[in-house]
């Protein structure tokens, strides 16, 4: 039988062990000091412990409350999509201020990206369901709303409306505007529009609506993707309107004419006017009204002595011509001038 020293038989798994507890305790003081990360933590133990592994500091730094709790570390998550592939399906809605002013403003979250904006009164629930239920009257409902988490939106009033037209409501995360990124994107637009411009955001909307969103292509004008006729620009004249004021009667701008009053009888006198404006083939304006053309007569100015003189003998020589016309018309051939042929049964002295 060999002798062997008790020192030499003792559990090396054991002292393992011990030494990797001690080691952990070492580190978790360590790290109470400063609460660093990882990296930082790892580099001052070794300073004490060229041996710690990097694991170990890992798994202290995971575990501490603090570190957990305080600006904790940053983590990776799948981005989503807010868009839609199909027009009127979503909307991103929101309420936001503009000189103090506040706004419904409703935008389309699928290609067109059509937008609304409606005044609003007072901001609560009441009025923006007022709202949003005249948008789904005019325009047909849609199938959910992407909102944040105000009061108004999250109310039970807002929700009773929706359940009726069957949408449903999808909020985005509290605190993360990116959520609701589309309408907040669009907020900057329609106001730095209105802001240049010196204009209202709801005429600015206007603007926004009738320009293309990527360069000149005219499938990108966000009117396009909601309404099928075209909108014309306001600085634009409708077409036909010159033609039809010019072969709207013999009335012309300017010229004065009789009135028909309102309730006129036989005896009623008419009254004069000055015709502003010829709206169409039936409708003149007469001091500024619209009247039609058979409460309407020319007023007939009697010519002057000369003038009439000139007249009188342009009637005599019509006249006469006319007399010499008819008396020319009247004679007829010789040869034709005879009894008529029923006269040839009877005698005639």
């Amino acid at each position: 039988m060999t002798r062997v020293k008790k020192s030499w038989l003792v559990n090396t798994e054991v002292e393992d062990a011990h030494f990797c507890a001690s080691v952990a305790v070492d580190l978790t003081e360590l790290h109470n000091k400063h609460h660093m990360g990882i990296d930082r933590t790892l580099y001052l133990a070794r300073k004490m412990d060229p041996e710690v592994s990097r694991e170990s500091v890992k798994r202290v730094v995971q575990c501490c409350d603090r570190c957990q709790s305080i600006d904790p570390a940053p983590v990776t998550h799948k981005r989503g999509e807010v868009s839609v592939e199909s027009n009127w399906q979503r909307l991103a809605i929101d309420v936001t201020h503009y000189r103090q002013v506040p706004y419904l403003s409703v935008v389309d979250c699928g290609p067109g990206r059509f937008a609304i904006w409606r005044k609003l009164k007072r901001e609560n629930a009441q009025e923006i369901s007022a709202e949003l239920e005249s948008i789904f009257l005019e325009r047909g409902p849609v199938n959910e709303l992407l909102l944040d988490n105000s009061t108004a939106f999250r109310s039970q009033y807002l929700g009773d409306m929706l359940g009726r037209w069957n949408i449903s409501r999808v909020f985005r995360a509290a605190y993360r505007p990116g959520g609701n990124g589309i309408v907040e994107r669009h907020h900057r637009t329609i106001k730095a529009i209105a802001e240049r411009g010196g204009i209202s955001p709801i005429e600015a909307v206007y603007w926004y609506n009738s320009t293309p969103r990527s360069g000149q292509e005219e499938s990108s004008v966000p009117q396009q993707s909601v309404y099928r006729y075209e909108w014309r620009y306001p600085s634009l004249v409708p077409r036909g309107a010159e033609a039809s004021q010019n072969n709207a009667l013999s009335i012309k701008m300017g010229e004065e004419v009789w009135v028909k009053p309102r309730d006129a009888r036989c005896t009623t006198r008419w009254c004069k006017g000055i015709v502003t404006d010829v709206n169409s083939e039936n409708n003149i304006s007469v001091d500024g009204m619209p009247r039609h053309v058979l409460d309407v007569r020319p007023v007939v100015v009697e010519d002057s002595p000369g003038e009439v003189l000139d007249s009188d003998s342009s009637l005599k020589d019509s006249v006469v011509l006319a007399s010499d016309q008819e008396v020319t018309r009247n004679v007829r051939p010789r040869r034709n001038a005879g009894p008529p042929a029923w006269m040839a049964d009877y005698v005639c002295d």
